[in-house]
């Protein structure tokens, strides 16, 4: 077919493929940008008579999700992570001791071990004494630990068991570098048990692989004394996205300057097959929250830039979705780059 005798419909029929295919919202909307963009230079360049994408309008994200029969959650649902004021509560209650000088919670600093370096929970409990290097501070990620249910044969048997074996995915294979944090908690685990360098670093009590459910037990009785409500506690696994994001969208630093990772730099120290996983934890562009880039995003940056906002840059979230073009600085490029976007000249951010 040539060209020119494409219609919106032609393309409205591809698109729908797409989305009916099991593709994520995020790719659908970047074959529509790029399609929008490739039709305005065909009819730019007098190659096409009219652009068949104006009669085209890309599917709401609600309606995308009601279509794969997902309900459409605010961010902050789909990525739990404590707040700065919750860490500093666990923090207070997790080493606390007895009279006695005994720990009231055992191996509490595997919680922000975890925090540090984003380990998955089974994976904490995978973790044996040699696969950590703290002479060049770095963390091997060798295996995981799973409880299952126990099998006879075919069939399913009473009862669980536990099975150490590879991680997730064969990106889940990985060095995670040690921070300053990160390594103290490890010497404050070993402090409290230490079997060898063959041995696990949170052992059992039999000296094999704690399970992980029972890590997940203690986290919620230590959440409870710190005083976080139990409608407000969360998973491990809500300390690894916490680190995720905390990467990703900026630490700030002693000179004021917001430092942050590439997605894919932390795609790679989380072990996430892929980068669509990891920017689950935020939005570039995204300055309103509704998990969208649109015009109204592009003008609260005008605003912001204005000082007719008060959104405030030094908050790492903010900065991070107002850095449009990732050059590490808020300015009017930034305007100029969520314009193009907008317009289709190019198709990510």
């Amino acid at each position: 077919m040539p060209i020119s005798n494409i219609t919106g419909a032609d393309i409205k029929k591809l698109l729908n493929g797409i989305m009916m295919n099991g593709k994520s919202y995020s790719t659908c909307k970047k074959a529509y940008l790029l399609l929008n963009g490739y039709f305005r230079y065909l009819e730019r360049e007098d190659m096409i008579e009219k652009n068949p994408m104006r009669n085209v309008e890309m599917t709401k994200k609600a309606n995308f999700l009601s279509a794969h029969g997902k309900e459409n959650k605010p961010q902050n649902e789909l990525v739990a992570v404590f707040t700065p004021e919750e860490i500093e509560l666990l923090k207070a209650e997790a080493f606390k001791r007895y009279g006695n000088g005994k720990p009231k919670y055992k191996q509490a600093a595997i919680y922000f071990l975890i925090l540090n370096t984003g380990l998955r929970r089974g994976e904490a409990c995978g973790i044996i004494n040699s696969d950590i290097d703290l002479e060049r501070r770095v963390l091997h990620v060798r295996r995981a630990v799973k409880e299952v249910n126990r099998r006879d044969g075919m069939e399913v048997g009473k009862g669980q068991e536990i099975i150490v074996g590879p991680p997730k995915s064969p990106t889940s294979l990985r060095d995670i570098p040690l921070n300053d944090t990160a390594i103290e908690m490890i010497k404050k685990l070993r402090e409290e048990v230490y079997l060898g360098e063959d041995a696990p670093l949170i052992p059992a009590e039999d000296g094999g692989f704690l399970n992980p459910m029972n890590l997940l037990r203690r986290f919620y009785r230590l959440q409870t004394a710190a005083g976080i409500p139990k409608e407000e506690q969360k998973v491990i696994h809500a300390l690894r996205h916490t680190f995720a994001t905390t990467l990703i969208n900026g630490i700030k630093q002693p000179d004021g300057t917001i430092k942050c990772l590439p997605v894919k730099q932390v795609a790679d120290i989380l072990g996430h097959t892929t980068t669509e996983i990891t920017e689950l934890y935020y939005m570039t562009g995204d300055l309103d929250g509704d998990g969208e880039v649109t015009v109204n995003d592009v003008t609260e940056l005008q605003r912001i830039l204005a000082e007719f906002d008060d959104l405030d840059l030094s908050d790492p979230a903010v900065f991070a979705a107002a850095d449009f073009n990732k050059d590490g600085k808020v300015n009017i490029r930034d305007v100029t780059c969520g314009q193009r976007y907008l317009a289709g000249f190019i198709t990510e951010l």
